[in-house]
């Protein structure tokens, strides 16, 4: 059931595209996150790298491509990509001091001590 659900909105997130519908970029956050839930990391660091792209120039839009981005890179074992990831959604989360995008950095911050093989650093990343 639950794989059909996902298909059903893949397919949905592919049709909204096909018709170019405005808002591609969120077609490829959503992309991103569906192949990273569906266990393929590298279409996600494709899709992550697509919106981050489309989006290059809106800092805070850019936050959750990059949490995405940490933890698709993250799966993937790519600790240099997925720490990049998160010193710049670090960045971001400084520069506009909301506890929300702090949150987001310091999930990315998690992932690219999980890649970097630091696991208890990461668990307590985690935790905060």
């Amino acid at each position: 059931m639950i794989d059909t659900l996902r298909l059903t909105a893949y397919e949905a997130a592919r049709l909204v595209r096909d018709k170019e519908v405005s808002g591609e970029e969120l077609w490829d956050a959503y992309a991103a996150a569906i192949a990273l839930d569906r266990g393929d990391p590298a279409a996600a660091v494709d899709g992550a790298t697509r919106y981050l792209r489309l989006i290059e120039g809106a800092r805070t839009e850019r936050a959750a491509g990059l949490e995405l981005l940490a933890e698709a890179y993250a799966i993937a074992g790519a600790g240099a990509g997925a720490a990049a990831a998160a010193a710049e959604l670090t960045e971001i989360a400084n520069a506009a001091g909301t506890e929300p995008l702090h949150g987001a950095a310091r999930t990315a911050e998690g992932h690219a001590h999980t890649a970097a093989g630091r696991l208890d650093e990461a668990r307590d990343t985690f935790d905060d």
